[in-house]
């Protein structure tokens, strides 16, 4: 390959982060600064140390061009599964492109996280279990179910609810 080919070359180099196992870098010279982003997202490139955009045979750090620290330890630390980090994160770099903010910062990340990510209806549709799987479970309606998380039982019934969803084997 000839040096004025090397030149007008533009590609971005990944590296990913396996701990003991050690790092891989990921060269693609087809890959945009969109296609990373993207792969980012779509949780493909996950424990990035950095990125470096190689251009004109000279190499950039662009990695906090896009995600603050401070934004990625937020939804990790808030986060519990990889399909949530997908969601949010995908949410957070559209609203930010909206307003044409860049990197993504930790505000940003928490403003687009549900409150209530971790509560009790959340943690049950991440098994799996809706309202009705539930009601049908413990023998009982589904709106005593939504009443149930929503907080609006009596203290006893709410703990009799408790007791049969334990029994029946769903987590809480």
């Amino acid at each position: 390959m000839e040096w004025d080919q090397i030149a007008g070359m533009q590609y971005f180099v990944v590296m990913i982060d396996y701990g003991r196992r050690g790092r891989e870098a990921i060269v693609d010279p087809e890959v945009t600064r969109r296609e990373v982003v993207s792969r980012i997202a779509s949780g493909e490139y996950r424990n990035i140390s950095f990125i470096h955009e190689i251009a004109d045979c000279s190499v950039e750090d662009v990695t906090a061009e896009i995600l603050t620290e401070a934004a990625a330890e937020l939804l990790s630390e808030r986060l519990v599964t990889p399909l949530q980090m997908i969601q949010y994160l995908d949410l957070a770099l559209q609203e930010a492109y909206k307003i044409g903010q860049k990197p993504v910062s930790a505000d940003m990340s928490d403003s687009v996280l549900a409150q209530d990510i971790n509560g009790l209806e959340s943690t049950l549709t991440r098994h799996g279990y809706s309202f009705k799987v539930v009601a049908d479970l413990i023998h009982v309606q589904p709106a005593e179910i939504r009443s149930f998380l929503q907080g609006r039982l009596t203290a006893n019934r709410a703990q009799e609810l408790r007791e049969d969803m334990l029994a029946a084997g769903i987590p809480l």
